[in-house]
């Protein structure tokens, strides 16, 4: 299996490093082809990547992989979806992901998600849990429980809770059956991106730690009203939200999730819960006991 990495970049150098260590140092059997492209960066974000270009070209660095490629480039662009989709035009690999420049993949996350998705290949894409860096702190994520109506309807992100990105892989088929990201895009080419594949194919839940998204002032995320325009310029499917489904997230956080969760069993569940977790070190599709809606 082999995996294409995509990091998109506009001066970066702050955590980079970070997060090109949390790629290049993935440990398994499989193959890594890691691809950033940078947006013609004014600070030192293209001196750093050259110097891992050549770590990695005169074996100073030594992958824990199969093979490892290492590839980047530098020119102004549209933003970060214009990053995003000139990788993936670039990309070779059997699975996809972006991460961008200031998160970080855990460490064993790509045998998560081999193991995974080597065991059920009927499985397209599949979210594992995003854990969170703010000054330092380290907070565990939680796993949560995805419907595939309500992602391809819009609902997450809006009255649902968001897909984290950092924490998604996909199948290059997948990827090939939706069109590439609106590069007018800003903030919301996620949520496209979501909503499209839902339409082919159900989001596994993987109750496994994958990835850390880092909380700091400034970033792209925390612009909230302009992320809700660009919700409504993509979304697929505009005006079919129900007062039941708008009723039970307004329940579900002031009633104790044992009875939240009930309730979602009784009257939302699909007839096949999209959920795997680990038995001796073994993925298996189980009924989630606990889970986050």
């Amino acid at each position: 299996m082999k995996f294409s990495i995509i990091t998109p970049v506009y001066n970066g150098s702050q955590f980079i490093r970070e997060t090109l260590d949390s790629v290049i140092y993935q440990k398994g059997d499989f193959d890594i082809e890691y691809i950033v492209i940078d947006g013609d960066s004014s600070d030192n974000t293209v001196e750093i990547l050259k110097e891992y270009e050549q770590d990695i070209n005169t074996r100073k660095i030594n992958p824990k992989c199969n093979s490892l490629t290492f590839t980047w480039k530098s020119e102004k662009d549209n933003g970060m979806y214009d990053a995003i989709n000139k990788g993936f035009a670039m990309a070779t690999g059997d699975i996809y992901a972006y991460i961008n420049a200031d998160d970080l993949y855990e460490d064993n996350s790509f045998n998560v998600i081999k193991k995974s998705l080597e065991t059920f290949p009927e499985i397209e894409w599949v979210k594992g849990v995003t854990s969170y860096l703010e000054n330092a702190k380290y907070t565990k994520g939680s796993c949560y429980i995805y419907n595939q109506r309500w992602i391809y309807e819009g609902y997450y992100g809006t009255i649902a809770p968001f897909i984290q990105q950092d924490s998604v892989f996909w199948s290059k088929g997948l990827w090939n059956k939706i069109k590439p990201i609106d590069t007018n895009l800003r903030l919301a080419g996620d949520y496209y991106m979501w909503t499209s594949m839902a339409q082919h194919k159900p989001l596994y839940s993987l109750d496994a730690k994958v990835s850390i998204f880092r909380k700091r002032r400034g970033q792209l995320s925390q612009d909230m009203d302009s992320y809700r325009i660009e919700q409504e310029s993509v979304r697929i499917v505009h005006g079919i939200e129900t007062y039941a489904i708008k009723l039970f997230f307004i329940l579900s956080r002031k009633i104790p999730s044992l009875l939240s969760n009930l309730l979602y069993r009784l009257f939302f569940i699909e007839k096949n819960q999209h959920y795997i977790s680990f038995s001796n070190n073994t993925p298996i599709k189980t009924q989630a006991k606990s889970y986050k809606l």
